[in-house]
Parts: structure tokens; sequence; C-alpha cells
């Protein structure tokens, strides 16, 4: 069965990070990715969602989980996991990077970057 995700307007993705971070602030460094997103030149093109307490970026407002999406999670120390996940098959090789939460940005444009949903400026 195929579990498909809509997105949610980014006022509402920011607001739930922001609650999330106001109970624990083990969510900071997710709530300031998604706020540095959500101001972006990026912003209009990307349809965001969540899974649980991870950020979901697809390329429509629509996303099948688990294809064709860039997935962002906050793992121990307040250190936030990027991954590119592409159709399942063994032809494609998965990408993630796991960094600090300042370098977070710059490892998500480098996922948009591989992607190519976003003309290299």
């Amino acid at each position: 069965m195929t579990l498909i995700v809509k997105s949610e307007p980014w006022s509402d993705i920011s607001g739930f990070y922001k609650r999330l971070a106001e109970q624990n602030a083990f969510f900071l460094p997710m709530l300031q990715v998604v706020q540095q997103l959500a101001t972006s030149r990026y912003a209009v093109g990307l349809f965001p969602a969540t899974s649980h307490t991870d950020l979901l970026l697809g390329q429509t407002d629509e996303m099948e989980m688990g294809r064709e999406m860039i997935r962002i999670a906050i793992v121990q120390d307040g250190q936030i996991s990027v991954e590119v996940q592409e159709q399942p098959s063994p032809l494609y090789k998965t990408w993630s990077r796991v960094t600090s939460s300042d370098k977070a940005f710059e490892v998500v444009e480098k996922a948009l970057l591989l992607k190519k949903w976003f003309a290299k400026m």
C-alpha cells in the first residue's frame, strides 16, 4: 500500500516545530533549519510536510513516502541529518549527511543541487 503525504504551508510547518521546541529544547535546531528554509529563495519551490518529527521536502504538494524526497531529522547532540531519498532501486545510492545545526542549511542546499530541483546560483 502506498502512503501519500500532503504538504502543508510553511507557516504551519514553522508553527509545528516552534511548539516542539517550546516543549523540548532538543528541537531548537530543527526549528532553526525550518525557519531558514521558509525564508529562503527555495521556499516557493519546496513542498514541506512532516513525518513524526522529521521534515520532508518534495517538489509537489503530494509525496509518496520513501520516494523522491529530502528527509531532514534531528539526531543526537543537536546534529541534523539530511537524506536524499530516491525511487527504490539498486541503481540509486542514498546520499546522506549528518552535520552540526549551524551548517544544516548549507547541507540542505547541497541536497537540492544534487537533486537538480533548483538552478545553481
